[in-house]
C-alpha cells in the first residue's frame, strides 16, 4: 500500500469554530426598556411626588398628533392630485376617441374629401410595376408524395441540378 498522501486527499475542516465570550462593555445593551422602567419605578418609590413622564410624554403626544395632521394633509393632497390627473386623462381620452369617430366617416368629416366626392383608395405599392403578375402563364407543378426517396421529385430535381 502507498503511504504517501495528496494534500487534496486529506481531511479539512474538522473542528467547528468555538464562541467566545464577549467582555459586557464590548456587548450591545439588551432590554434597555426594562432598565428604564425599572429605573422609573425605583425613582417613584423613593419620591413619589415627581412626575417624571408627564412633561416627555405630553411633548411626544403633541408632536406625534401635528404629525398626524400633516400626514393626513399630505395623503389628501396627493389624493387630489391623482383624480385630477386622472380626470385630465380621461378627457382627452374622450377627446381623442371623438376625433377619431368623426374622421372615420367621410360623410361627417368636413374634409375636402367629402366635398369633392373623391372616395378613390389609395393605390398598392405594386400597381405601377412593370413585372406584375408574371407567373399566370407558367403552370403550377401540383405536389406528389411519393414514398420511395429515389422516385421522389425532390431527389430527381437534385440529381439533375447536381449530378450531371
Amino acid at each position: 500500500i502507498n503511504a504517501e498522501y495528496m494534500g487534496r486527499d486529506l481531511p479539512s475542516h474538522v473542528s467547528l469554530k468555538k464562541r467566545h465570550d464577549i467582555p459586557e462593555s464590548v456587548r450591545p445593551p439588551q432590554d434597555s426598556k426594562k432598565k428604564q422602567e425599572e429605573s422609573r419605578k425605583r425613582k417613584l418609590e423613593e419620591d413619589p411626588d415627581e412626575d417624571f413622564e408627564s412633561t416627555d410624554d405630553d411633548d411626544d403626544d403633541e408632536d406625534t398628533a401635528e404629525l398626524m395632521r400633516e400626514l393626513e394633509k399630505i395623503k389628501r393632497e396627493r389624493q387630489e392630485e391623482h383624480e385630477r390627473k386622472q380626470r385630465q386623462l380621461n378627457e382627452r381620452a374622450e377627446k381623442e376617441k371623438q376625433e377619431a369617430i368623426l374622421s372615420g366617416n367621410p360623410l361627417l368629416s368636413g374634409s375636402s374629401v367629402a366635398v369633392s366626392g373623391d372616395f378613390k383608395t389609395k393605390k398598392r405599392w405594386d400597381d405601377d410595376v412593370v413585372f406584375r403578375n408574371q407567373s399566370r402563364t407558367e403552370p403550377e407543378l401540383k405536389k406528389r408524395f411519393i414514398n420511395d426517396m429515389l422516385r421522389s421529385d425532390f431527389h430527381r430535381r437534385f440529381m439533375s441540378r447536381y449530378m450531371k
